[in-house]
């Protein structure tokens, strides 16, 4: 019998999360505060990848043979600075208002760079996810911002 596991990496260890979370509830408003709070000085790089192409690389790796047993990671090829996600959201929601922030403490065990190699999901799958982050981001934003409205979130 084949098995398949789909792992989504959370980038905050749930604890800090939540801790972070209860010091200040207003930071969960979707950045409608001026100014921004940054875990750390902004320069933690990620890769990010939309649900639409999260999906799409599950199924391939649920359909391949070659996936088994595989850790396939299925992240955009792209890097982005987290200082620079924050201005982007910001520049989307607050248009009529400068970008600031504050730099809040960051995690104990934050990882400074996290970049996974995206090379075996294109030799494997032939997966690549194709949607920008800003793409994603004009897709997100309006969906959270509804939630906010009616106390989903």
């Amino acid at each position: 019998m084949r098995m398949w596991f789909v792992w989504i990496f959370a980038i905050w260890h749930w604890k800090d999360y939540r801790r972070w979370l209860q010091k200040s509830p207003r930071r969960f408003r979707l950045f409608s505060s001026h100014p921004m709070h940054l875990l750390g000085d902004g320069h933690r790089i990620r890769r990010h990848t939309c649900g639409g192409d999260l999906a799409k690389g599950a199924g391939l790796c649920i359909k391949s043979e070659k996936a088994t047993n595989e850790d396939i990671d299925l992240f955009a090829p792209q890097s982005t600075k987290a200082l620079g996600l924050a201005h982007d959201i910001s520049q989307k929601i607050n248009r009529d208002k400068p970008f600031r922030y504050i730099s809040d403490p960051p995690f104990k065990h934050g990882v400074k760079k996290r970049i996974p190699s995206v090379e075996k999901a294109r030799r494997v799958l032939g997966f690549e996810a194709k949607t920008s982050l800003n793409e994603a981001l004009d897709e997100m934003i309006p969906r959270v911002e509804k939630q906010v409205e009616l106390g989903g979130i």
